[in-house]
């Protein structure tokens, strides 16, 4: 490590300073560094897809834990360039085995919930200490520290933000005549792609700077304990005596050498004069103005009054109490703060910690299926007062007939098809709010019951009803009317999934 190569200035800087140089040098080099960050997250994307329909939790939550895995490459090229060393990407690919190490292994086990993940991994990765340094460096370079903690609460709420924007613009952006039919139905399907694609394309975009802010806390910290600004300035000082003895040598060498080309006569030096005649020549020399003299200069000057003892001492011996008060407190907090910050910081750590945990079991309870195997899980799904009424429509067991699909198909043979698809849409929601105790608000659009079908029950289930919900908003809205083959195939798949708890 060369610091005379640095590309920075070597100064004492806060957290909050350090990240922001952080940022500054990944918006300068973001197009290098987000094509290494794809050069791992695309791949791993392109897997995670290929899981089965209905695991998009899983997806997102395993493309949030393998998030160490696309840093390293970053980090390594930043650590060059900080130093005027620009590497191209095929260099840095080829060399990934040296630049993971045993990096991933501690960053996907038991280091995977450490706040300050993107402080430590330049000791991993660029160190190379082993397992008893490594412990001792990171608790050195940690303590008091709370920038990291901060960093990565900001990255995590910014990428949270970025995700869910680009979700909503999406759906923003599309035109009212693509909402309903066809391409409803298609929207439907790849909801759960979109949310993925938003996903990745925010950690994509927080990553390179996450990585860059968390480098430069790691840089200023070396910075404060190793001074490296006073070293590079005591190299620079000595360069600069070096080159200035240089520049005297060399005007040396050229007096000695015009010297011996010149060849100058020397003449015999005149008898000294008396002691008595040097005297008088010394004082004639002293006495001229150049040598000094001696001014007389009168001013008008103020004398301040001596203060009484009775007036004002008082008041001074008040003020002097005070200071001095002031200065104790002052030293007495200090020494507070300075033996509290440690405990402090624990704390702040435990917190994050038990907020991290809660958030992702809460993610696994809400989406991931766990609530029903949960005590009182099946219980609570039902718990909700049914409504009676969805859409304008009676949806009560008693409003409908005893046979479905009797009804259904002699409303068909009267040339009725929009009827029979109102009562085959009324029979179903009937069935899934009370006879199988989904929760639907009584304020649910068409759109929003289907999310709740296709989040809460089978694959049978939500795909009998995407069929017949897209059918009904193209009769109900589109005004398109239904063929009698297609209601007779919904009447058959549903009396297959739903009639055995329909009236």
């Amino acid at each position: 490590m060369d610091l005379d190569r640095i590309t920075i200035a070597l100064r004492p800087r806060s957290s909050w300073e350090a990240m922001d140089l952080g940022f500054a040098l990944a918006r300068r080099s973001f197009g290098v560094l987000w094509r290494l960050w794809l050069v791992t997250a695309l791949p791993v994307l392109a897997l995670l897809l290929l899981l089965p329909r209905g695991s998009t939790p899983w997806v997102l939550l395993l493309m949030w834990w393998l998030k160490p895995l696309y840093e390293p490459f970053l980090l390594y090229w930043l650590s060059r360039s900080l130093f005027g060393e620009v590497l191209p990407l095929s260099t840095v690919v080829r060399r990934w085995r040296q630049i993971a190490g045993t990096w991933l292994l501690h960053s996907l086990t038991w280091r995977r919930f450490q706040p300050e993940r993107s402080f430590q991994m330049p000791v991993f990765l660029l160190e190379e200490l082993d397992s008893a340094g490594r412990r001792a460096r990171i608790r050195i370079l940690g303590r008091g520290q709370g920038g990291p903690m901060w960093l990565t609460v900001l990255c995590f709420v910014v990428e949270l933000v970025l995700a869910i924007s680009g979700l909503l613009l999406f759906f923003i952006l599309i035109p009212d005549g693509l909402r309903y039919g066809a391409a409803a139905d298609f929207l439907h399907r790849t909801e759960n792609l979109q949310g993925i694609v938003a996903a990745a394309l925010a950690m994509s975009l927080v990553g390179p700077l996450y990585v860059a802010a968390g480098f430069m806390l790691y840089i200023s910290r070396r910075v404060d304990l190793e001074a490296w600004d006073i070293e590079l300035g005591f190299r620079q000082v000595a360069r600069r005596l070096a080159e200035r003895r240089r520049r005297n040598l060399e005007r040396i060498a050229a007096v000695v050498l015009f010297a011996c080309l010149v060849q100058p006569h020397f003449s015999v030096a005149a008898p000294l004069p008396p002691p008595e005649q040097a005297r008088t020549v010394v004082r004639q020399v002293l006495a001229d103005r150049d040598f000094g003299h001696t001014e007389t200069i009168t001013t008008w000057q103020r004398i301040e009054k001596k203060s009484d003892a009775g007036g004002t001492g008082w008041f001074a011996t008040l003020l002097s109490a005070l200071a001095s008060a002031t200065a104790n407190m002052h030293r007495f907090l200090a020494e507070i703060l300075r033996r509290w910050t440690g405990p402090l910081a624990v704390f702040c750590k435990v917190a994050l910690l038990l907020g991290a945990g809660g958030l992702i079991g809460w993610v696994l309870v809400r989406y991931g299926g766990l609530a029903r195997w949960l005590p009182g899980g099946r219980a609570r799904v039902g718990a909700a007062a049914a409504p009676g009424v969805l859409f304008g429509m009676a949806v009560t067991p008693e409003s409908l007939p005893d046979d479905i699909a009797a009804a259904c198909r002699r409303l068909l043979e009267q040339e009725r098809p929009r009827q029979a698809l109102a009562l085959l849409y009324r029979a179903t929601l009937s069935c899934l709010v009370h006879g199988r105790g989904l929760e639907v608000p009584a304020s649910a659009t068409e759109a929003e019951c289907l999310q709740l079908v296709q989040r809460h029950r089978g694959r049978d289930e939500a795909d009998c009803f995407r069929r017949l919900t897209s059918a009904w908003l193209q009769t109900a809205y589109g005004h398109h009317r239904p063929s009698r083959q297609g209601l007779e195939e919904l009447v058959n798949s549903w009396s297959v999934t739903f009639a055995e708890e329909a009236r």
